[in-house]
């Protein structure tokens, strides 16, 4: 029978999947919608991604507290431990995608104020193979899958 400090290490772990599920979920939102912004000169939709990234760097600041009431609380053992420390990790990257999105829909704000011109075909393979993998890279964190990570792994190879 597990005792009550494992059941809510236990817990406090499922709530901080579930926090980082929802940032990175609340993350490809927002790339998709500053991308958007790129394709069709939207500065109004390029806007909503600065409120956006908002709700993604509360969720981050939340993961930092819980992070920490994990730490000191929890005294989590290694396989816990790990696990915490990835998610710390997950969600600091996707912090930076927000950031990232933020700055394409400024790059959409800056050229919806010029005549159109062809974005090229890189751009679309680009932004396909990325949006795929930050898809690929949530569900595998989401299932645990292994396999489905490393496959995200090398699709970055082909991006970079």
């Amino acid at each position: 029978m597990p005792d009550r400090v494992h059941i809510r290490v236990e817990r406090d772990l499922e709530s901080l999947r579930a926090r980082a599920v929802r940032m990175a979920e609340l993350c490809e939102g927002i790339l998709a919608k500053s991308l958007r912004a790129v394709r069709e000169r939207d500065s109004a939709l390029a806007a909503e991604v600065k409120h956006d990234d908002l709700a993604s760097d509360q969720l981050d600041i939340e993961i930092d507290d819980l992070v920490l009431q994990i730490l000191a609380l929890d005294a989590p053992v290694a396989s816990d431990l790990r696990h915490v420390i990835a998610i710390k990790s997950i969600a600091t990257d996707l912090e930076r995608i927000g950031d990232i999105a933020r700055n394409i829909a400024g790059c959409a704000r800056r050229l919806a104020e010029h005549p159109p011109i062809p974005l090229g075909e890189e751009l679309d393979v680009l932004e396909a193979g990325s949006r795929s993998a930050l898809r690929n890279a949530i569900e595998a964190f989401r299932t645990l899958d292994v396999e489905l990570a490393r496959a995200v792994l090398g699709s970055d190879d082909k991006i970079d």
